[in-house]
């Protein structure tokens, strides 16, 4: 990625995190429209998501698994267990060369591939909601 290209999508990051939660899940659902979604069968979550943090519970209780049109990320129930590249994180989400991931009981999103330097590791977005929007633009 260029400089400028890295630094209009840093620029476009920044604004979409400072976007707040129920804006970002407004958009999110919008974006779900063009993903393949399976929706969950009860209100309940799946017992997995179940240390998740309030947001991504609330998530979960609505959609058991949604995948983006060309099926490079998934988000599901059925993904969430330790993730395979930070043991400290549960994902939630992957794509071939990342998980998706969250600490237990918080809503802020981390994306892992691997490489990041462990001490100093930041969230990628505020919520699932966040993601789904930056994954669908």
């Amino acid at each position: 990625m260029s400089g400028h290209t890295r630094a209009a999508y840093e620029q476009r990051l920044n604004e979409l995190r400072s976007l707040p939660i129920a804006s970002a899940k407004r958009r999110a659902l919008d974006v779900l429209r063009r993903w393949n979604v399976t929706r969950s069968r009860t209100d309940a979550p799946a017992e997995s998501a179940q240390a998740l943090g309030p947001v991504t519970r609330e998530f979960f209780e609505q959609f058991r698994e949604v995948r983006s049109p060309n099926d490079a990320h998934v988000i599901g129930t059925d993904l969430i267990a330790p993730s395979q590249y930070i043991e400290s994180l549960t994902a939630i989400g992957r794509s071939d060369y990342m998980d998706m991931a969250v600490r237990n009981g918080d809503d802020e999103i981390f994306v892992v591939d691997g490489s990041e330097d462990r001490d100093a590791l930041k969230p990628t977005y505020p919520s699932i909601y966040h993601l789904i929007i930056d994954f669908g633009d």
